[in-house]
């Protein structure tokens, strides 16, 4: 077999490997979400309209504009995931960075920008995605202890030694955005 066949075959066995990893990924950390879970309405309607919830939303934005992402338009679903599982506001954005480039580069369709079984898996939304990936990362990270980055990323993206950095790198730049942000509550 030539050196060009010998790549070609190795390319083909390679793909099939991270294709059927996918599916088991998929099938061990994605969790129904065909009936979409209803918020934790009391903590969700508490701070739905807080100057709290509004500074997360403003430094979402702002840091969405900066990137280019499509998610300027879906941060209330992030902010939903997010009160729903109990997660920082800004470690689903955060990881969507490092993996996505905020979901600027992904598999087309996927609205996986978090590559969730090595990008392969799909969800039918945007909204879709990010409960089930934030569902999966209480369940299976920090109801188990991974409460950090640090903790979480050599189980989310082996071998990466950088991920837990950049991730943080992120969510610091959504603190210091929501830092900068003043909103003023007029009250009738």
């Amino acid at each position: 077999m030539s050196p060009f066949g010998k790549v070609r075959h190795l390319f083909k066995l390679l793909s099939i490997v991270f294709f059927v990893s996918g599916i088991v990924l998929w099938s061990v950390f994605t969790p129904n979400v065909i009936e979409q879970p209803t918020p934790k309405t009391d903590r969700y309607r508490e701070i739905l309209n807080t100057e709290e919830y509004l500074k997360k939303r403003l430094a979402m934005e702002k840091v969405f504009v900066r990137y280019g992402s499509p998610f300027v338009e879906e941060i209330d679903s992030f902010l939903f995931a997010c009160l729903e599982y109990d997660l920082d506001c800004y470690l689903l954005p955060a990881i969507s960075g490092v993996e996505s480039g905020f979901g600027r580069a992904l598999l087309p369709g996927s609205h996986n920008p978090f590559g969730w079984g090595g990008g392969y898996i799909y969800f039918n939304s945007w909204r879709e995605g990010f409960l089930a990936v934030a569902k999966g990362l209480r369940e299976n990270y920090i109801n188990r202890g991974l409460t950090s980055p640090e903790l979480i990323g050599p189980v989310y993206a082996p071998p990466s030694k950088t991920w837990a950095g950049k991730v943080n790198y992120f969510m610091n730049i959504f603190r210091e955005e929501e830092k900068k942000t003043i909103i003023k509550i007029i009250r009738l």
